[in-house]
């Protein structure tokens, strides 16, 4: 077996990783940036308001609009650490192929 050979496998892993790392951090950077998008979208559907001028239904109106903040902001922390994910595992998988390098030119025959 030559040396070529014994070095194909470790460049095969270092491109997997290294392509890895590059795929997860585009999917990061896209998350965040679907997420300011979906923050700033000045068309996105705003719920109508009742009707119904009497003071139970503004407590019913202001309940629900609790209710749809509570639910957004939920949605929001969801999206948050999501993207916080993705991006920690981005790095990892970088840190890992950078580790997996260094090894490989220091243990090379």
């Amino acid at each position: 077996m030559s040396d070529a050979d014994k070095d194909t496998p470790q460049e095969d892993r270092e491109e997997t990783l290294a392509e890895r790392s590059a795929r997860l951090e585009a999917e990061a950077a896209a998350m965040a940036e679907r997420d300011a998008y979906m923050a700033e979208d000045p068309l996105a559907p705003q719920p109508l308001p009742d009707e119904d001028d009497t003071p139970q239904g503004e407590a019913a109106l202001g309940e629900q609009a609790e209710g749809i903040i509570k639910a957004l902001q939920d949605e929001l922390d969801k999206a948050k650490d999501q993207t916080a994910r993705a991006l920690a595992e981005a790095e990892n998988t970088r840190r890992r192929a950078q580790k997996e390098r260094e090894d490989a030119s220091k243990f090379a025959v």
